[in-house]
């Protein structure tokens, strides 16, 4: 009885390790499924289906009132400061990759290069299959050629900071980092409309672009991007 009682002593840490281990591994798999389905099937249902819509012509209610409230507010000043905030966004993407690369964290680098670079492409391409036009409501300061939907400057600035979420989330900064890149995507947004280069549509369908292509590239590296010791190689936290 001793013995046995002994044992079971003896046996009773290694099983509640066993347990907290295998509570861990639910909670790991069940963040990874709602990562999953809010950051990538999700947004990727919405994107088609909004990209669909505008496939066929359809302009909604709101694109036109929220536009002509923006322009109402139009000043020179405010003219240039949101042509100067659209014009930071690559800079920005490019300083982060250098400095990436100057710290030789080529796997991260990697991954920022696919983010915002891959998020580009995917635009262009978008952009040319739906073929929207450009809003068309009063005499722009700064005019484009190409297609509006989706908004490839707020495509960029998402992912961006949907990476930026990615890289630093087990930061103890990541509520200031959110409401950094939450205010980030914004502004870019609303100096796109206030442009009169975009519907409010676009925007939409820019940021769900960019969460749909961020998070799946995210949950790749997640995957596939770890040391030999099943470390991941990717965050900015360690």
């Amino acid at each position: 009885m001793n013995e046995q009682s002994e044992f079971k002593v003896r046996g009773a840490p290694s099983g509640f390790a066993l347990g907290l281990g295998v509570a861990a591994v639910s909670h790991a798999k069940a963040r990874t499924g709602l990562k999953i389905l809010l950051g990538f099937i999700f947004p990727l249902i919405l994107f088609f289906a909004l990209a669909t819509d505008i496939g066929h012509g359809k302009i909604y209610p709101f694109d036109h009132s929220f536009l002509l409230m923006l322009h109402a507010h139009a000043t020179p000043f405010l003219d240039r400061w949101a042509l100067g905030i659209s014009a930071v966004i690559s800079v920005f993407s490019f300083l982060v990759l250098i400095y990436l690369c100057c710290r030789r964290l080529w796997h991260t680098a990697l991954f920022w290069l696919l983010a915002v670079g891959g998020s580009s492409v995917l635009n262009f391409i978008a952009k040319n299959v739906i073929q929207r036009s450009r809003p068309d409501l009063w005499a722009l300061v700064s005019p484009q050629s190409n297609f509006s939907f989706p908004s490839g400057h707020t495509t960029e600035a998402m992912a961006i900071a949907v990476a930026m979420v990615v890289l630093l989330h087990a930061s103890r900064y990541i509520r200031a980092i959110w409401m950094a890149v939450c205010a980030f995507v914004l502004l870019v947004a609303l100096c796109r409309m206030y442009l009169g280069l975009h519907y409010l549509s676009d925007i939409v369908g820019s940021c769900l672009l960019a969460l749909t292509w961020v998070v799946g590239l995210s949950i790749l590296f997640d995957v596939y991007g770890r040391t030999s010791q099943g470390s991941p190689v990717l965050w900015l936290d360690r």
